[in-house]
């Protein structure tokens, strides 16, 4: 699979290879996440609601105001 530039996406490995280790409590953060948008929707619709969306990050200074838009997860 290629991204942008044809750089090799990583995202859907990665997503994967840590919902196999994760356990309740346990944070993934996806940086820059806006450019992974599409890789991340696709990683939570397959995870079945195992992973909630932790607002007290995410918006601590404001709405989304950090680099991991939306994608500040705590498996639950």
């Amino acid at each position: 699979m290629a991204g942008r530039r044809g750089r090799p996406r990583q995202c859907p490995g990665v997503l994967a290879h840590f919902d196999t280790v994760a356990r309740p409590g346990d944070y993934l953060v996806i940086e820059d996440s806006i450019v992974k948008r599409a890789d991340l929707l696709a990683f939570l619709e397959s995870a079945e609601r195992r992973y909630a969306l932790d607002t007290r990050y995410t918006d601590a200074f404001g709405e989304n105001v950090t680099s991991a838009v939306d994608s500040i997860l705590v498996r639950r």
